[in-house]
């Protein structure tokens, strides 16, 4: 499904990513772990094409991230994107939000008239009925919860027909209980819509909960890589620490991936 290989990206002189080898397999959910600067955000930018990488190839079903405008529109209709701060169009209702996830199905001059056909009033209010906010599809987006709004966000971003969905911190401007909300319904929507999704978090508990993959991101650098039941939150908090990785947690790390089959395609 997703095939990062030999990844790399620089802003300047400063490389963010390091040669990031990673196999994702079709309907997996895998959690991307790790401080803020370790490169999550940028990994996910660089796999849905907003940013482009400096060495290294990425590919999805076979295809790999061009900037050629024409394959990159083509791979971005099914890749979707769920960002932290939920990025609607506040003054629009939540169904012509939802409705925007369908601009890239339509033709450019039509799209701006917001002209859309019948089959994609259809998906949208399917969409908002499955995120449970079918009755809320002719309020503003600024009336909403900061939950609610970033339903209307994973709806927009269904609409799509995705086979990848990638959700940067979806839940850290969030409280606990909308957090839990929103992950749980990433992973029904996942299991019901046959998606593979990547999720960026800080929070190793929800990690841990939701995730049954974890890599572990610190400076650039893939450092853990397992499946979340062999791994222990006290290690996982390693990832956080100022200095570098201890060798016990890196050594627990590879003891525990050569007790388990390796998660990788």
């Amino acid at each position: 499904m997703i095939h990062i290989e030999n990844v790399s990206k620089y802003f300047g002189e400063e490389e963010v990513l390091k040669k990031i080898n990673l196999s994702i397999s079709s309907n997996e959910l895998v959690v991307l772990l790790g401080p803020s600067g370790a490169g999550k955000s940028t990994l996910l930018r660089c796999i849905n094409g907003l940013e482009q990488v400096s060495d290294g190839q990425i590919r999805i079903n076979g295809r790999q991230i061009t900037f050629n405008k024409r394959e990159l529109r083509l791979i971005r209709k099914k890749v979707g994107m769920i960002f932290q701060q939920f990025n609607l169009v506040k003054r629009m209702s939540v169904l012509e939000n939802v409705l925007c996830g369908r601009l890239a199905y339509r033709p450019t001059f039509p799209s701006l008239l917001k002209k859309f056909e019948r089959r994609d009033y259809e998906l949208a209010l399917h969409y908002l009925e499955k995120v449970g906010l079918v009755d809320k599809r002719n309020a503003r987006a600024d009336e909403l919860s900061g939950g609610q709004q970033q339903r209307v966000a994973i709806a927009r971003s269904l609409v799509q027909e995705p086979d990848v969905l990638l959700a940067d911190e979806p839940v850290a401007s969030l409280d606990p209980r909308a957090s839990n909300s929103i992950l749980q319904l990433l992973n029904r929507i996942r299991e019901e819509e046959k998606l593979t999704m990547i999720i960026t978090l800080h929070q190793i508990d929800y990690a841990k909960q939701y995730g049954k993959r974890v890599v572990g991101l610190k400076n650039g650098e893939v450092v853990a890589d397992m499946p979340t039941d062999v791994v222990s939150v006290d290690d996982l908090y390693q990832l956080y620490e100022d200095t570098a990785l201890s060798s016990k947690p890196q050594e627990h790390f590879r003891e525990a991936a050569d007790k388990v089959v390796h998660v990788h395609a």
